[in-house]
């Protein structure tokens, strides 16, 4: 990524919120728009093992069920949808609801603000194409294929064996959990969604909050911690937004961050 910022879409009462408190919240990735995410990855696999069969060999050498169960479940990860665009019509319709917000955020200096104080903290640039997808983890297991045969050739002693194996193994789980983390359906491509993670150990049960969504849902999230002078760029109005609009974000704002950039959203819409 070559800009350090990415937009936020939220709602004006988010907004508010969050230049409020200079507190941006992340919600536990099982309660995110797309009921598929962590376990995409699983589609992905078995249609590779049903066109590449030395796929699955290499796969079932090397995946350890063990390690994913300590690894991937040792931890809780939460959330902070970003986009890389910041004057898009389909996220505007579906994160502001007609009247938002979005903001665009210095993701660098946040991460740094935020690293070790909840967990480890990482940007996730996500991955929408099937095609990339499969391409991108099939060459990642068959990647290890000659590994495994200098391996099974080598003239090392038994432990020897075993602790090149082990390393192997850690790499190749390691990777699967990073690709689980980092796919999305294609159906969400629009929202060009860059995320900062956080993987919050589950035996820290501290810092954890709820919230009530519209819909009645019991969200559970953690709170990352911004300078609204260094890490907060701009803001800008939805397309509905009016002078009125404008006005009270400049005023709202003005005494926390003069310098910041204020606009609106340069798409024509109205209500018909």
């Amino acid at each position: 990524m070559n800009s350090k910022t990415l937009y936020h879409y939220t709602s004006g009462q988010g907004l508010y919120g969050i230049m409020n408190s200079s507190e941006l919240h992340c919600s536990h990735i099982a309660f995110l728009n797309d009921p598929t995410e962590h376990k995409y990855l699983d589609v992905v696999i078995k249609r590779i093992f049903q066109n590449s069969p030395d796929c699955k060999e290499i796969y079932d050498k090397l995946y350890n069920e063990s390690y994913h169960g300590i690894t991937y479940d040792f931890y809780e990860y939460y959330v902070l949808s970003l986009s890389r665009n910041n004057d898009s019509l389909s996220m505007w319709n579906y994160y502001s609801k007609g009247n938002g917000y979005n903001i665009g955020l210095n993701y660098e200096s946040i991460i740094k603000r935020n690293e070790n104080k909840l967990g480890e903290v990482f940007i996730v640039d996500l991955i929408y194409e099937w095609s990339k997808q499969y391409r991108t983890v099939k060459k990642f297991i068959k990647s290890f294929k000659k590994e495994l045969l200098k391996l099974e050739n080598t003239k090392l002693n038994e432990a020897s064996k075993l602790k090149i194996d082990e390393d192997m193994e850690r790499r190749f789980n390691r990777g699967l959990i990073n690709y689980r983390l980092s796919f999305k359906h294609s159906a969400y491509a629009r929202e060009e969604e860059v995320r900062i993670l956080i993987a919050k150990p589950i035996t820290n049960k501290s810092d954890v909050f709820y919230r009530l969504s519209s819909n009645g849902v019991i969200v559970e999230y953690v709170k990352l911690k911004i300078d609204l002078k260094r890490d907060l760029k701009s803001i800008m109005i939805h397309p509905k937004g009016t002078d009125l609009h404008l006005l009270g974000v400049d005023r709202f704002t003005y005494s926390e961050n003069s310098k910041l950039k204020i606009s609106h959203s340069q798409i024509p819409f109205r209500d018909v």
